[in-house]
């Protein structure tokens, strides 16, 4: 539901326009044709749409002390995920 409802969000601005006239179906019509997706990345009540191999690569680009940071909190989150299921 978070991500639905951010997808209308972005589609009502200015960068999210070339989204806003294209239906779910037709958006994984596109995806399928280019191999091209897309992630929403959320984060203290800001958000961002980036394309899925452009944000690796981003996050690879991080300083090695940030990506520990950042991969000692993905393991802490995915822990709690997994005991809640």
């Amino acid at each position: 539901m978070l991500s639905y409802s951010l997808y209308h969000l972005f589609a009502n601005t200015k960068r999210g326009a070339r989204f806003a006239d294209k239906t779910r179906q037709a958006l994984v019509f596109e995806q399928l044709r280019t191999q091209r997706t897309h992630v929403i990345v959320y984060a203290g009540g800001h958000f961002a749409l980036f394309e899925t191999l452009r944000f690796v690569q981003m996050v690879l680009q991080l300083s090695p002390p940030v990506q520990e940071r950042l991969r000692i909190w993905l393991v802490e989150h995915l822990n709690q995920i997994q005991k809640r299921e």
